[in-house]
């Protein structure tokens, strides 16, 4: 069904834009073309820009655009437009940052590195980078350590110069490549917590009509979601210059610094106390241990290899926009049970705890919006799964669905209670170590640097993101993405406890019982209701097959 009203109308298009999808009916589920948490952020920020005032937690309420478009709209958030001083308080991912203790705390970074598609003027860049400093706060964040404490500032403006550009256009088109790995590495290098600057951007001339620029910005105050802002900014930022036009980035949302005050306030809520019981439960189950080739074998980033699989690019459309349907799951669910299937094939692990990742930016707070602020924002919680048959995938996909449905607010309070609650209920939690194995599924890219726009992705390597001497947290880390309409699927391990062989094999374990979990939703006898879908039943899985059951029987 077409849209009927302005609102259906800016909210259809705004769908399209973000899911790839030409035509949405008002009617289609948003999770079930596609959707999920990261892409529900970017439409509300959408749509908010276009005056339709709404929060991520009413795309999760209300998801298709008939129902969302009639839900009620917000009051708009009165971000702080000014720029952003002072004290930050540490969030819960930055203290478990400072609480690795790593050799080189500075050199622990994300990068990304464009193409331009069509020739770019190097001043409009230089413009376009310092205005996006200039707006967003997180990018000019400080951290310094008093005593035993990491503590962290924001300041009034970026003093460093930031941007540079290299001519590499003399060196032979052979040697070109590696040049730019050596300027990745200089900049990965060059980031300093302290003193600054926490963002470096290079521009790379290669040819007259052929560049590369280098985006390096250090882990704390970036996620996936923040590369989807700053890319975002840095392509609009970069035609509003060519119009002739001024930089308008749009308003700020909430500040860095006032989420973290806030996180602090929720540590010491009533929600918070009764949360604590869970996690300390699930910390207390015993578990199996990963199947590894050398025990006791250094886990250190310089010794870190990666096993990369892909779906096909069929395979990824149906995983994305018709898996779901059969047990109405989101795109992460189907990844986990395929995670837990291909551990417990490869390694006989029958009960697993698994660190997962998310965005981190959920709504615990009246008067927040988090949909534009830059910053690292990742939540991380453990999460017990246990499987008998891997080969009964209907059993094995509902399950995974409730056990991840069944946390609270999607895992953020692990992380609070954990690190900013400080008494004796949660000193179990303290003490608790990491998963050995982690789970990352950061969304679809497609989209954000799609072929008609001016940046793409470069092709050449990136330099280190992190420290040679850095300890890896995980023994096994297992991350995906969509890129270039394909599921990229990611083993990163440590060459002296895994042999590359060892992880081949988990990797084809990975990529086959996806392909079996995506097999078995696109078939006939596939499909079913759990109960998270009937929101305030009180049904176990048993009781509510029975009951449709009876109901099946009684039409």
């Amino acid at each position: 069904m077409a849209p009927r009203t302005p609102r259906e109308v800016i909210l259809a298009r705004i769908w399209g834009e973000v899911l790839g999808i030409e035509r949405v009916g008002i009617r289609d589920n948003f999770f079930e073309l596609g959707g999920d948490s990261i892409l529900a952020i970017q439409i509300i920020a959408r749509a908010n820009r276009k005056g339709v005032h709404l929060t991520p937690k009413h795309l999760f309420q209300h998801q298709t655009i008939e129902d969302l478009a009639a839900a009620e709209k917000v009051v708009g958030v009165a971000a702080q437009q000014p720029t952003v001083t002072g004290r930050v308080p540490l969030t819960p991912i930055q203290r478990w940052f400072f609480d690795q203790d790593l050799p080189d705390p500075h050199h622990y970074n994300q990068v990304a590195l464009l193409r331009p598609r069509r020739p770019v003027d190097k001043n409009k860049v230089r413009e376009v980078v310092r205005r996006i400093v200039e707006h967003h706060d997180g990018l000019r964040l400080r951290y310094e350590r008093e005593g035993e404490e990491w503590k962290g500032r924001n300041e009034e403006e970026e003093v460093n110069e930031i941007f540079e550009v290299k001519d590499l256009r003399g060196i032979e088109e052979g040697g070109q490549e590696a040049r730019i790995v050596e300027e990745a590495e200089e900049a990965q290098r060059s980031l300093n917590i302290r003193e600054g600057p926490i963002i470096r951007v290079v521009l790379m001339e290669l040819g007259e009509e052929e560049a590369r620029v280098l985006i390096v910005i250090h882990h704390l105050a970036v996620d996936g979601v923040t590369w989807r802002i700053l890319l975002e900014d840095l392509e609009r930022g970069y035609e509003q210059l060519e119009r002739g036009e001024e930089i308008d980035l749009g308003e700020k949302t909430t500040s860095y610094q006032r989420w973290s005050e806030e996180l602090k306030e929720y540590a010491g809520s009533e929600e918070m106390k009764k949360e604590a019981g869970k996690w300390i439960e699930e910390m207390s189950k015993e578990v199996d241990k990963v199947r590894v080739d050398n025990e006791g074998g250094e886990n250190l980033e310089g010794e870190s290899r990666v096993v990369r699989v892909d779906l096909g690019e069929e395979e990824t459309r149906q995983l994305l926009k018709e898996a779901g349907k059969a047990y109405h799951t989101q795109v992460s669910e189907l990844l986990m049970a395929a995670v837990v299937k291909s551990l417990r094939e490869w390694g006989g692990m029958r009960r697993v705890r698994i660190d997962v990742e998310g965005h981190g930016r959920e709504e615990i707070g009246e008067g927040i919006d988090l949909t534009r602020t830059v910053g690292w924002f990742t939540s991380v919680y453990p999460v017990v799964f246990e499987i008998d048959d891997p080969n009964d995938i209907a059993h094995l996909v509902k399950s995974v669905k409730e056990q991840l449905r069944s946390i609270p607010n999607r895992g953020i309070g692990y992380g609070i209670l954990r690190y900013l609650c400080e008494d004796e209920v949660t000193e179990p939690l303290r003490r608790s170590p990491q998963a050995e194995i982690s789970f990352n599924y950061l969304g679809q890219f497609d989209q954000v640097l799609s072929e008609t726009t001016i940046f793409g992705l470069a092709p050449e390597g990136r330099g280190s993101s992190r420290s040679a001497r850095a300890t890896r947290p995980n023994l096994v880390e297992i991350g995906s993405s969509v890129v270039g309409h394909r599921l990229r699927i990611l083993l990163r391990y440590g060459q002296k406890i895994h042999r590359m062989e060892t992880i081949d094999e988990l990797a084809r374990c990975y990529i086959s019982g996806l392909r079996e979990i995506i097999d078995h939703c696109l078939s006939p006898e596939a499909g079913g209701f759990t109960p998270s879908d009937f929101e305030g039943a009180d049904l176990t899985q048993n009781e509510l097959d029975e009951l449709l059951t009876e109901l099946s029987d009684a039409l």
